[in-house]
């Protein structure tokens, strides 16, 4: 049996520990297999995304294997280990893609670690969090004495570090620790569909300005508004007015905004292969409802194929065209919350 499994749904990974009857605790095997995991899906370009979490509704880790640790005391050193392979803390932020936690049961010690190494948390209602190290006598290795305290404060941090004692899933999300708290079986379709959206946004685009808010999150506030503004200044100047306006009519989702983008790669881009992402996905939708038919009139006028007119928005009252628009809910281009400000809301 493989103890971490990677399936892929699109531009989204998900890698499940999958030592259920062992609360997916951390074993050196475990770890080994677990920065293969996360270094190939971190080299998969089609995967935009990735979801992190445990098998079973138990635990989504325990932390260090404690059976090990008590057989041969020379396995303490992964508490303090470097490399990715003994460190799976190091494997998770070597990703480039953002990692979503997906907690469906308790995160123990260095599991708690675990979790804090993720970008976004999300918990069911059966996950809870506790940091043991005080009670086991064993100091913590993968940043959760320096994590904890910046995320819920240091108070709260004393707390739980020195008390050992289980902070409930309700209680986490109140103290900012996950973003959200879901039912059990509502886990994983809340993290894919959160990892959809992110996927939907030009990847290098996400991939920069993860490593820009982590960058900058490790540095005095003052340095870090002069990495912002250093890195910026930088990438803003190859950006280009049609670019952003090609972004904004992505985001748009009329007719006319699938066409205009049409419009506007024609002019910038000479082959299918140097179109951004965002240009290739509405030509491909463009496409489709040039050659798709569609019933148009009334009865007997079926199957009549569209004009540009027609796709453009000009339509008579009794024309109804058979796609619906661009942005609607579950589209493949756009996500299905229409809520949160799209590119043309900037």
């Amino acid at each position: 049996m493989s103890l971490v499994l990677i399936t892929r749904d699109d531009a989204v990974a998900t890698v499940t520990l999958n030592r259920p009857e062992a609360m997916n605790a951390l074993s050196k095997a475990l770890r080994a297999d677990l920065a293969a995991a996360m270094r190939e899906v971190a080299a998969d370009a089609s995967i935009r995304a990735i979801i992190l979490t445990g098998a079973g509704e138990r635990a989504f880790t325990a932390g260090l294997d404690l059976k090990e640790l008590g057989a041969d005391t020379s396995n303490l050193g992964a508490a303090n280990a470097t490399s990715a392979d003994e460190n799976p803390v190091r494997a998770i932020e070597l990703c480039p893609q953002p990692v979503i936690g997906a907690i469906n049961g308790v995160a123990i010690t260095g599991g708690f670690e675990v979790a804090l190494a993720c970008d976004i948390l999300i918990a069911s209602t059966n996950a809870r969090f506790a940091d043991t190290h005080a009670r086991v006598g064993v100091m913590p290795g993968w940043g959760l004495s320096q994590k904890l305290s910046r995320l819920i404060g240091i108070s709260r941090a004393k707390e739980l570090s020195l008390t050992g004692n289980f902070l409930d899933a309700e209680t986490a999300c109140a103290w900012g620790l996950v973003g959200r708290v879901v039912a059990p079986e509502e886990l994983l379709p809340a993290a894919q569909a959160l990892a959809r959206d992110i996927a939907s946004a030009d990847p290098a685009m996400v991939c920069a300005y993860k490593a820009l808010i982590d960058d900058g999150y490790a540095l005095p506030f003052g340095a870090a508004m002069a990495l912002e503004q250093e890195r910026s200044s930088a990438a803003n100047r190859s950006v280009s007015a049609d670019e952003v306006e090609a972004r904004r009519l992505a985001g748009d989702g009329t007719r006319a905004g699938t066409i205009a983008i049409a419009t506007v790669q024609t002019r910038l881009y000479g082959g299918v292969h140097e179109k951004p992402w965002y240009v290739r996905r509405c030509c491909a939708r463009a496409r489709h409802r040039r050659t798709r038919p569609c019933a148009i009139g009334g009865p007997g006028r079926t199957g009549v194929p569209r004009t540009p007119r027609q796709m453009a928005g000009g339509f008579r009252r009794n024309q109804l065209p058979a796609v619906p628009p661009l942005w609607r809910q579950g589209s493949a281009c756009f996500p299905a919350d229409r809520t949160r400000n799209s590119p043309g809301q900037l």
